[in-house]
């Protein structure tokens, strides 16, 4: 065969391209199914987690078999939102919610007390913010700013946040915390609606 001949120019590439795609799309399809299972149960592990944090639930997160066995125990999904039983008897009500943040959705979990005033939490679920900014979104500190706050809540400079109504923003990521406290107040509005019209 001929360097320069029209099959090796203009066919041979063609054929070789598409063998490399067979291969590549059969070992990508291969990952695919034999993770799907893993992947899925991962999934749900941290959805879990994601309503037992926003309900104010006590649990250890690396310990997968204690948070089955918790979410199982205490949380019953309602249409719209999930019930779920705390330590002390009271009940914690769960909303999802998005909204757009800088990069891309952020969805979030709130629980709220049986008034339907008073958070017991938030969690974040997925978002596309900037690691080392917008993703400080996910930090202890400033999820734990909004157990037993009422709304409409407001953002102030990164420290300052010292009455029952303001949270502390993320120095950096005004944007981002901007768009969290947007998403929390429009939850907040909404969660009377949402559990009362069961």
């Amino acid at each position: 065969m001929k360097k320069d001949s029209f099959f090796a120019l203009r066919i041979y590439p063609l054929l070789f391209m598409g063998a490399v795609t067979v291969i590549c799309i059969t070992l990508v399809t291969g990952i695919f199914l034999s993770t799907e299972d893993r992947v899925r149960s991962n999934e749900l592990l941290f959805f879990r987690i994601a309503v037992l944090e926003a309900a104010g639930v006590e649990f250890s997160p690396d310990d997968y078999l204690q948070v089955q066995e918790i979410f199982e125990q205490r949380v019953v999904e309602e249409q719209g939102f999930y019930r779920v039983n705390l330590q002390d008897g009271e009940t914690s009500f769960v909303i999802s919610v998005t909204g757009a943040g800088l990069w891309g959705p952020i969805e979030m979990m709130l629980g709220f007390f049986e008034d339907l005033e008073t958070m017991t939490g938030i969690s974040i679920l997925s978002h596309n913010e900037t690691p080392g900014l917008g993703a400080r979104i996910e930090e202890a500190w400033f999820i734990e700013q909004f157990r037993g706050k009422q709304g409409p809540l407001t953002l102030v400079a990164e420290g300052t946040a010292d009455a029952p109504d303001e949270i502390d923003g993320i120095t950096g990521a005004t944007r981002t915390t901007v768009a969290v406290g947007e998403i929390v107040n429009r939850g907040i509005r909404q969660v009377p609606g949402t559990i009362k019209e069961e």
